[in-house]
């Protein structure tokens, strides 16, 4: 079989194949086979009707047809394998000759996976500011603050104003105008919070100060070049009386035994959650870094197949959360005062950056050799299977497949866990 590629442009290939008259000739013998014992032709048995009957009975077209289609999906396959390319979705073929006795010829036109070399990863740093992610007084103390609320003792009050302290709940309107001049109006939202600076905006806080039960109050607060008003109607105010941590209160009400101990739990917490935001922060500014780096060497061009799919992971997921808010796309476009083309746009540059990240990080697991073992990938399955269905594997889902996606995801936490290990951070 001689098969030649031809590169297109949007990282598109199409490819030339010729298939030897042997197995042309094979093929037809074969479609012969399978259409004689499928037609009824009087004075014949099914499956011994000459070729010549047989021809002029049904005609050499589909004969033809049926010899192409016992030959197209092996050539095909064996054309992937001779050139090395990496396919995405499904080609678009062109039959450009087939007769018995004859080469083959067709086309086959298909996305193909981005070939990448792995940015020089080792060269980037990471600049973070001296502290940004370290534990602090203040944290603890909110998390103590916090933490006194769940033995708060509370008291309606409807004889005075909002002041700061109180547990307030009210309904809030908000409406964005941006440079343009264009309105944006969100939800109308129902809030219970603690009226102080560590759960409300100060800016609010403000404008509020003060209210009764039952008042409504309209204010516009301006942010950099856009204007958010706001129409807040205040519903209840409780008075809360917090109570005094020590260490007897603590022994009797709670695990902990004294205030230094529940401190050093907070600390640990924080701890914990600092961590996965430095890690955030690391990783986010690394891939926009490698970004930074491959398209120094030219823009990469992003295959339509892999982009559109893409695109409607990401839509099909909004939409999902969506309707756990019991909301749905149509009101979300309507509120954010956004089209179906503007939000697709949006996606689109969302879509965009995930699949160069994806396609870095395979070029970098690649020249690092960074591989996870299949039985690795196995065991993986089987503990989610378990979980998930105390042992027993779902049947409607292919289990093969759902192996190949466990590897891919597996192999991409390990390259990215693999690159926040050596990547350079410096703290100044």
């Amino acid at each position: 079989m001689q098969v030649t590629v031809n590169k297109l442009p949007g990282s598109r290939v199409l490819l030339n194949i010729e298939v030897e008259p042997q197995k042309v000739t094979g093929a037809f013998n074969k479609a012969y086979d399978v259409l004689s014992k499928k037609t009824s032709i009087p004075g014949f048995r099914k499956g011994k009707v000459p070729k010549k009957i047989l021809e002029r009975a049904i005609g050499k077209d589909l004969i033809s047809d049926e010899a192409c289609n016992l030959l197209l999906g092996e050539a095909y396959t064996q054309a992937i394998k001779e050139t090395d390319i990496f396919p995405l979705g499904e080609p678009e073929l062109d039959i450009k000759k087939i007769e018995e006795g004859n080469p083959m010829v067709f086309t086959a036109e298909v996305d193909v996976k981005p070939s990448l070399s792995a940015p020089d990863y080792k060269s980037i740093q990471i600049e973070i500011e001296k502290d940004k992610f370290n534990i602090n007084d203040k944290q603890v103390e909110e998390s103590l603050e916090v933490f006194k609320t769940q033995f708060a003792e509370t008291k309606e009050i409807k004889d005075r104003g909002l002041q700061t302290g109180d547990f307030v709940d009210f309904t809030m309107q908000i409406t964005e105008t941006g440079p343009d001049g264009k309105e944006v109006k969100g939800d109308t939202n129902r809030k219970r919070t603690f009226f102080k600076e560590h759960t409300m905006d100060p800016s609010i806080m403000k404008e509020i100060e003060g209210m009764k039960i039952d008042e409504t109050r309209e204010f516009t607060i301006t942010e950099d070049d856009r204007k958010i008003s706001y129409d807040v109607s205040l519903n209840s105010i409780m008075e809360v009386h917090l109570p005094e941590l020590t260490d007897e209160f603590l022994e009797k009400t709670t695990q902990f035994k004294t205030i230094d101990e529940l401190k050093e739990n907070f600390k640990k917490e924080w701890e914990h959650i600092l961590s996965d935001k430095k890690k955030g922060y690391i990783k986010e500014n690394l891939f926009n870094k490698l970004i930074d780096l491959i398209e120094k060497g030219g823009e990469l061009e992003i295959p339509l197949y892999l982009l559109n799919t893409k695109v409607t992971n990401l839509m099909n997921s909004h939409i999902v959360q969506l309707s756990q808010g019991h909301s749905s796309l149509d009101a979300y476009l309507q509120q954010s005062g956004i089209t179906k083309e503007e939000y697709v746009e949006k996606l689109k540059e969302e879509a965009v950056r995930s699949i160069k990240v994806d396609l870095i990080i395979d070029s970098i697991g690649n020249s690092e050799d960074i591989n996870i073992p299949e039985e690795e990938v196995k065991d993986a399955v089987r503990k989610l299977e378990f979980f998930k269905d105390k042992g027993k594997s779902n049947k409607n889902l292919d289990k093969k497949d759902f192996e190949d996606y466990m590897k891919i995801q597996m192999r991409k936490q390990k390259i990215i866990d693999f690159l926040l290990t050596n990547v350079s951070v410096i703290e100044n």
